[in-house]
């Protein structure tokens, strides 16, 4: 349960990532912009939220804004981006403390576990980019 949280506390403001196939299924992403939206989509790490605010402060020229709002309400309506505050870590341990509460009290766990629970959760250093390997087991 208390995992559960902590992940569910982490996934707050954070979608799942966005890659090419993504932006052509969108239907808004025409071919002829396809590869400059892409280009940003992937400097972004494929970070919808990101890609949306890059769009508005470097538009792409003749890509339409309202194509780029349209791109943007596709993106929240499939859970690409989920424009709630992302919580900092702190705030997750809150949340996870609070989980935690009854098997703190009976010593069942103790805080230090659950602040590096907590860690390990909200580290994203490590998050591999979007259709890219995860090679941390290579190092």
């Amino acid at each position: 349960h208390v995992i559960q949280i902590a992940i569910e506390s982490w996934a707050r403001g954070r979608g799942r990532p966005v890659d090419k196939a993504v932006l052509l299924q969108s239907g808004e992403v025409s071919e002829i912009f396809l590869d400059r939206v892409d280009e940003v989509n992937q400097s972004v790490g494929g970070d919808a939220r990101t890609l949306i605010e890059q769009l508005e402060i470097n538009p792409i020229p003749r890509f339409q804004n309202a194509k780029r709002d349209q791109l943007r309400e596709y993106l929240i309506g499939e859970g690409y981006l989920d424009e709630r505050e992302r919580l900092e870590p702190e705030e997750i341990l809150e949340q996870v403390l609070v989980a935690a509460f009854r098997d703190l009290e009976k010593g069942r766990i103790d805080q230090p576990q659950l602040e590096l629970l907590v860690k390990a959760v909200a580290d994203d250093t490590h998050q591999p980019a979007p259709n890219q390997p995860d090679n941390r087991d290579d190092q």
